[in-house]
């Protein structure tokens, strides 16, 4: 029990991203990563990500890409790719929400 509260204190739960990583590089937990990478060394490794996702993450986009095709020729209508992605991507923050409802009304505004 005093290792979990150590290891809550010392370790906060790891992004998604630090457990791809750790895939990639071999490694078993992203508690590794703290002691082998600075943080300007992980920085990096993000934007490496952001413009070369890995490999698994390419094909994910590329799998859904096709799945969204065939179910298009299926029939099925207003599919998007993220439908097909097993990693949704994040919903948008509450900025987005609020810009993206102004525009709307805007949009129902000019309509009229």
């Amino acid at each position: 029990m005093k290792l979990a509260k150590w290891q809550a204190k010392t370790h906060p739960q790891p992004s998604p991203f630090a457990f791809k990583l750790c895939l990639e590089l071999g490694l078993p937990h992203p508690v590794y990563l703290d002691y082998l990478l600075t943080k300007e060394q992980m920085k990096q490794w993000i934007e490496y990500y952001n413009t070369e996702p890995f490999l698994a993450d390419r094909l994910e986009a590329q799998l859904a890409i096709f799945m969204n095709i065939i179910a298009g020729i299926a029939g099925a209508k207003n599919t998007k790719i993220s439908d097909f992605m097993i990693c949704k991507p994040p919903p948008p923050s509450k900025k987005e929400q609020i810009k993206g409802f102004f525009k709307e009304m805007l949009k129902l505004k000019k309509g009229k």
